[in-house]
């Protein structure tokens, strides 16, 4: 199955490939790296991110050839370049690799969370501190994207949710 399935998709992409290789961002996230985060040694009060979640971050499932979150997520990104070169319009860009810290203004008040959300309670996001966390949706990169200028475009990515709300990890498309 995943062979049929894989070239599929081989094929749905066929010759545009040197294109979409120019509009994909592969590039290492920003946030800092090491054999842990570099904030969790200079652990802020604030911060809830235990050792364990950030170890799981940069697990990538949506970038593993063969794994299903893959799969799908090429599934879709096939659909949407189709759509836009059948109406002649412009390549869609394709973001799967964005920072997963983002600020609170990002993941909450550029998406109209009210300030009284559940949401935006530590038992159900993860802070980095006061005022950075650990994406619980891939919209926080929207506005950002937007204002650099892109109108059509994906983003794929890791996302986190405090367990104390059911789901730990998992990843996202938008």
């Amino acid at each position: 199955m995943r062979r049929v399935v894989g070239a599929r998709c081989a094929t749905t992409f066929g010759h545009r490939s040197a294109l979409l290789r120019r509009h994909v961002n592969t590039a290492r996230p920003q946030s800092p790296r090491g054999t842990e985060l570099e904030w969790m040694k200079q652990r802020d009060p604030y911060c809830n991110v235990s050792e364990s979640i950030a170890a799981k971050i940069g697990l990538s499932l949506h970038r593993q050839q063969h794994h299903p979150l893959h799969i799908i997520k090429t599934k879709i990104e096939s659909y949407f370049h189709e759509l836009h070169w059948s109406e002649g319009g412009p390549v869609f860009s394709v973001f799967d690799n964005l920072d997963p810290v983002v600020t609170t203004y990002d993941c909450f008040d550029s998406m109209l969370v009210p300030e009284d959300h559940i949401s935006r309670k530590n038992t159900d996001t993860y802070y980095v501190d006061q005022n950075r966390v650990l994406r619980a949706h891939t919209s926080a990169h929207e506005v950002a994207m937007m204002k650099k200028g892109f109108t059509s475009f994906l983003v794929s990515g890791d996302v986190l949710t405090n367990p104390a709300r059911g789901l730990q990890r998992g990843s996202s498309l938008m």
